[in-house]
């Protein structure tokens, strides 16, 4: 990416908003759902809470060493590939028909964690500094935001088409975020 400041702000900072909105959206529309997933995969309770479990501690150990590789190979680049992997894990985990098939998903939809992190970075290194500070709050209040939506969503999704639309309908965003980035040359 260019040293020079960016001049579309606003279609970066939306492509930002909606990856953010999705990774969180992925990370809670789940929970409310673990029952019909439990019955839909054939497994135990103890099983299906590894769908959560897995997620987790995926994002947990990928957020910081992401976080890191953007800050050496570039935070544009990077979020595209991690909204690749992030679109990856999301098609393994709509697919699943076995609990290891939706655990390998969920731990590769987690990885992508780093979206935050390259985020902020992105907003601090090319937005204006006066914007800087907003940008970053709204970016943060969305995160909250998707996951609070997701926790409303899932019963509608589940009870009108199947647990795989968990997964498929956030798709399609995050699909155009991957496309919109590589448009304006985020990467």
């Amino acid at each position: 990416m260019s040293t020079q400041a960016r001049q579309s702000y606003n279609v970066t900072f939306a492509l930002l908003a909606v990856a953010a909105i999705g990774y969180a959206l992925l990370q809670s529309l789940v929970a409310p759902a673990l029952p019909d997933i439990q019955r839909d995969l054939h497994t135990s309770v103890n099983g299906v809470s590894w769908v959560l479990t897995a997620y987790l501690l995926s994002a947990s150990i990928a957020t910081p060493l992401i976080g890191r590789l953007g800050d050496m190979y570039g935070k544009a680049r990077l979020m595209v590939a991690v909204l690749v992997l992030l679109c990856a894990g999301t098609v393994i985990s709509a697919v699943a028909s076995s609990l290891a098939l939706m655990l390998a998903g969920r731990i590769v939809q987690g990885a992508a964690g780093g979206i935050f992190p390259l985020a902020f970075g992105i907003i601090r290194d090319e937005f204006p500094r006066e914007r800087v500070a907003g940008a970053v709050g709204i970016m943060a209040a969305l995160a909250g935001a998707g996951g609070g939506l997701g926790v409303v969503l899932a019963g509608p999704i589940v009870d009108s088409l199947s647990f795989h639309y968990l997964f498929w309908l956030p798709l399609v965003p995050l699909a155009a975020v991957v496309f919109g980035a590589a448009m304006i040359e985020l990467i």
